[in-house]
Parts: structure tokens; sequence; C-alpha cells
């Protein structure tokens, strides 16, 4: 069978820590497992008046 290219990939977040810079500011970092693949995550989040948004990320891959 072929793999749907756009079919969403169930996702596994651990070690999630979330660190308040500044009122509108946050940075994310987690590890995330998906589909047996774990790499480690790190998001900028920024506050606008329509919501969090986020500003930035990075995923490197991490072994196993």
């Amino acid at each position: 069978a072929t793999r749907d290219p756009f079919a969403l990939a169930a996702i596994a977040i651990a070690d999630l820590v979330v660190c308040v810079l500044e009122d509108h500011l946050a940075l994310a970092t987690y590890r995330a497992e998906i589909n047996g693949r774990t790499s480690l995550r790190t998001s900028l989040w920024r506050r606008e008046p329509s919501g969090w948004r986020m500003a930035f990320h990075q995923g490197t891959p991490a072994d196993g």
C-alpha cells in the first residue's frame, strides 16, 4: 500500500518545558516522536492581539 503523504501522523510529546521570557514571549522545548523517529524541538511563541503565534521553530534529530 502506498502511504498518503498528506496523512497526519501521531505525535508523542515528552519533557515539555515552557519558559516565559516576557509577558508576550515564551520558549517551549520538548522531545517529539513521530513515526518512530525522535527529535528535540524548540519553539519561540509571541503573543499578538489575535493570540499566541509561533515566531520560530527548530527540530533536531535525536538518538533513540
